[in-house]
C-alpha cells in the first residue's frame, strides 16, 4: 500500500482539502406535485467529514450556487478535488 498524500495528513482545518461529487437523482414533494432534485457530496480528505447539499438541477449553476452554500458553512476550501463531469469543468472555467 501506497503513502497518503500529504494533503491528507497535513494539519489543516477541515473541509480545507475535499472531494466532490453529484450523485442521482431523487423524487421530493413540492406542494402536491414531485420534482426531481439531485446531490452533492463533500467530504474533507483530512478527516472524512461528510456534507450533503441538495441541488434543484444538474447543470453548472446549480453546483456553483450548491458550492456558494457549502463554503460559508463549513469554511474556506484550498483544494477540490473531483471526477471531469460536465458541470465540474463547466464550473472550474466560471
Amino acid at each position: 500500500m501506497s503513502d497518503l498524500p500529504s494533503l491528507r495528513i497535513e494539519a489543516s482545518p477541515p473541509f480545507s482539502y475535499c472531494g466532490m461529487d453529484c450523485f442521482c437523482s431523487f423524487c421530493v414533494k413540492d406542494g402536491r406535485k414531485e420534482v426531481k432534485r439531485y446531490g452533492l457530496i463533500v467530504t474533507c480528505l483530512a478527516s472524512r467529514a461528510v456534507y450533503l447539499e441538495v441541488l434543484d438541477d444538474m447543470p453548472t449553476d446549480s453546483l456553483i450556487n450548491g458550492l456558494r452554500n457549502v463554503i460559508p458553512i463549513r469554511g474556506q476550501v484550498r483544494l477540490i478535488r473531483c471526477d471531469r463531469g460536465t458541470n465540474f469543468v463547466g464550473a472550474s472555467n466560471e
